[in-house]
């Protein structure tokens, strides 16, 4: 055998091992390659959904920046769903449309409820005329109590004393009268005096006598009056005070019904409450979940509802956590609106790691609103790093 022959048989197997150390050598660079691109703050394919990179410095170690994209979400977001079963009768939303707090958003059909609602509205209302009514019948009896214990008081402090001087006065006449008239009879009788004088004194001493009784009759008819007027003081005083204690029974009969009128209102509003769905704050509707016409069950979605107020979402690599710290300025552009350019402030840091990904949530608040602004948008984000320059890449 040649020299020529033996190497043709030898070079078939070396060639196979030399593919084959090849293909090895080929494999450990490439794997080694991808260490060193990891390593280097690359991202898995799992992280592609919020991509982020830096730009370096002139030394090649301090980053100046990172860019990331993110999603603007609502700070608060809530899936507003049906308390009762029915069919929706109404529905006032839209999706994107803006909604106040406690306005109604949806209804459900139920005649008896509102109806119910109605008629208990129409009883408080009823219930608080006859309250208004029975406060002011109480007031009338208020003033004519007062009234009769007024006319009551004049009555008892009323007195007969210029009746009561007069006989006093008519009193001290008839005995200046019998006294003269005792004295001048004395004298005709001893025939010092004339008897015509003695009889003038007579007629003196009688006058005063007719005096003092007429005085004394007027007295008494006055003492008569007063106690006539005393007792028909009191007799209206009485009726009085039994009119304020009726009003003041049926003010508090009347008030009670109100209290009564008001929790049967409240309790149908409870229920009609079972069939309205409301908004519990101001917000946007993000989706609605029903048609006018769906019947619900309870519990079934309605709608979603998302705060005005804002915040961005990004998932940087783990390592620029220490860079990324609450207070950290940032601009951002809508990718729907690249041209238009906002900022923001890092408010805080996810409490956990996304250990699969290698990655961690930052949310960012934007420092204005605008219209332009919604929920789930994508946006580009640009932070500037701590530690670097002044200048942010536009």
């Amino acid at each position: 055998m040649t020299a020529t022959t033996h190497w043709r048989k030898l070079r078939r197997p070396l060639l196979l091992v030399l593919g084959v150390l090849l293909l090895f050598a080929a494999g450990t660079a490439g794997w080694y390659a991808s260490r060193a691109d990891e390593s280097a703050g690359g991202y898995s394919s799992a992280a592609a959904e919020s991509p982020s990179q830096t730009e370096p410095t002139a030394d090649d170690q301090v980053p100046q920046r990172l860019r990331a994209t993110g999603v603007i979400l609502p700070v608060r977001q809530v899936v507003v769903r049906a308390p009762s079963g029915g069919t929706v009768e109404q529905l006032h939303i839209t999706e994107g449309s803006s909604i106040e707090k406690d306005t109604m958003a949806a209804s459900l059909g139920n005649a008896d409820a509102a109806s119910n609602v109605e008629v208990a509205a129409a009883n408080l209302e009823q219930a608080k005329a006859r309250a208004a009514e029975a406060e002011a019948a109480l007031a009338r009896a208020e003033a004519q109590l007062a009234s009769a214990e007024t006319r009551l008081r004049h009555a008892r402090s009323a007195t007969a004393q210029v009746a009561r001087q007069e006989v006093a006065a008519a009193q001290l006449e008839l005995e200046i009268a019998s006294a003269d008239w005792e004295r001048t009879a004395g004298l005709a009788a001893n025939g010092a005096a004339q008897k015509v004088e003695a009889e003038r004194a007579q007629n003196a001493k009688e006058a005063a006598r007719l005096q003092l009784e007429l005085a004394r009759y007027r007295l008494e008819d006055q003492e008569h009056s007063q106690a006539n007027a005393v007792e028909e003081a009191e007799h209206a005083r009485d009726e009085a005070q039994s009119g304020y204690s009726a009003a003041t029974e049926a003010l508090q009969t009347a008030r009670a019904n109100v209290r009564s009128a008001e929790a049967s209102l409240q309790a149908a509003q409870a229920n009609w409450d079972t069939f309205t769905i409301e908004a519990p704050w101001d917000g946007t509707i993000i989706t609605s979940h029903v048609e006018e016409g769906d019947y619900l069950r309870p519990g079934d979605a309605v709608f979603t509802l998302a705060s005005a107020d804002m915040k961005i979402r990004i998932e940087p690599d783990e390592r620029q956590l220490a860079n990324l710290k609450p207070g950290t300025t940032a601009r951002f552009s809508p990718e729907a609106y690249p041209e238009q350019r906002f900022d923001a402030v890092i408010e805080r840091q996810a409490s956990v790691v996304d250990s699969e990904r290698g990655v961690i949530a930052v949310y960012l608040t934007p420092a204005e609103s605008s219209d332009i602004l919604i929920s789930n948008m994508r946006v580009s984000v640009e932070i500037q790093l701590s530690g670097a320059g002044s200048e942010v890449a536009r």
